[in-house]
Order: structure tokens, then sequence, then C-alpha cells
């Protein structure tokens, strides 16, 4: 039985972890990252004081259009993180998310796509992976209620790259936008194929990531990931 516990690392900074019954492994290959603070990660979606929503990619903020965008790309509301108005209107802005403009364009830039009911991929890099199975599916924590059905015209315009299996997190390293914990319990988000360490449980739930998303690596996966700097709390609302 696995299990979430709140721990204090080495610098009196609470964290959130994750503990597997039988202990931890040795022989990991610790990659040092800087304590450089880090901005909004990308694929957070977020408001400010009026009610237009953005997705954040790449430090710009995206315009999600419209209702309609919103439903077909199974945004859910309570993934919306409220900013400051003025880091809000900081960011600079982004090609614009809508349903109905250039698919390669006008989507997010990670997101697992189903084709009319049938084969599943992800969408990432400017290419179709195809998910090889339901167990690959399961093991890197895709959803259905995440999944985006596109039709056949959209399906046959876009690039297809190369197949995710179980082992792909080896090949290509931490698929973006999803939460991870490594052999020693510490919690990462991943952007740009680099895992973010997340310093404390108050970050974890701000940006509501959820523990049932997490994917738990390997010794051998932790080793070949590249890390970037961590998430910290300085965008957290104060008091």
């Amino acid at each position: 039985m696995c299990q979430m516990a709140w721990l204090t690392d080495e610098s009196g900074t609470d964290s959130l972890e994750y503990n597997e019954a039988g202990g931890v492994e040795g022989g990991i290959n610790m990659k040092l990252h800087s304590r450089q603070k880090t901005s909004i990660p990308d694929g957070v979606m977020v408001c400010g004081q009026h009610p237009a929503l953005y997705l954040v990619e790449d430090a710009m903020k995206r315009p999600i259009v419209d209702l309609e965008t919103f439903q077909f790309y199974r945004f859910n509301p309570e993934r919306i993180v409220k900013l400051d108005q003025d880091l809000l209107d900081n960011l600079d802005t982004g090609e614009s998310i809508c349903v109905h403009g250039d698919f390669m364009r006008s989507s997010p830039s990670t997101i697992v796509l189903q084709r009319n009911n049938s084969e599943r991929y992800l969408w990432s890099g400017g290419k179709l992976h195809p998910i090889v199975s339901a167990e690959t599916y399961q093991r890197l924590q895709f959803h259905l209620a995440q999944t985006v059905i596109v039709n056949d015209v959209v399906f046959n315009s876009l690039p297809m790259g190369e197949p995710i299996y179980n082992t792909a997190i080896l090949a290509y390293g931490p698929i973006n936008w999803r939460v991870y914990s490594a052999p020693d319990g510490r919690i990462y988000y991943s952007q740009q194929h680099r895992l973010h360490r997340i310093l404390s449980p108050s970050i974890f739930y701000y940006y509501h990531w959820k523990s049932n998303e997490i994917i738990h690596l390997t010794n051998m996966e932790f080793s070949i990931c590249s890390l970037g700097d961590p998430i910290t709390e300085h965008l957290l609302p104060r008091g």
C-alpha cells in the first residue's frame, strides 16, 4: 500500500512526498538543479479579475476564446488558478486556443486525442504519438475526462510521430504537464521535458494537481530525466 505524507527537507521546507512500502532503492543518479524561481508552470489554466481564461504555455497566456472551445478541449473549471491581475497582465499573449482554428496552431501543445471513439494518441511536439495499449494509457495517468475526440478530417491532417509504449519515459523523457514521483518520494512537475520539483504542499494544491494523477517513476526512469528549476511559492497569494 502506498500513501501520501507530509515531510520536511533539509532546508526546513515542507514538501509533498510519496512513500512506497518496501523503502527506496539506492544508486539513483541525481542531477543537480538550480534554486532559481520559476514562472507559472506550463499547462496551467489561469484567470485574473475578469472572466477571461487563458492557458499558460512557454511563459505566455493563450486565450481560450469561448465556451465551445473550453468544452471541446475538455478543460475542467476546477483547475482554474486565479492570479493577481498585474501578474496576468505582465504575461505576453500567445496564440489563441480555438476549436475552429488550424489545429496545429490553435490547440494546446500537449493533449490526449481519441479518433472517433477508437485509437488514442498523445499530441505533443506537433505530432501524433499512438498510445499502444490500455496499460500504457493507464500507467501514464491519461484519463477519459481529459481525452479530446477529433474527427477523421482533423486527424488525417496531423503528422505522425513515434508510438508511446510503457517505456516511453526511458526513450523520450517525461511527458509534459504531468506530475511525477521520484523513487525517493519527492514530487515533480514536467514541462519542456524536464522535471521541476514541487517544493511544498501549498504549491501542489494551489495549481490543482491531484495525488491520483501522479506517475511513479522507476529508478532507471528517474536517472535519465533532466531536472529544471524548482517550482516555488513566490507566486502564491499572501495572507
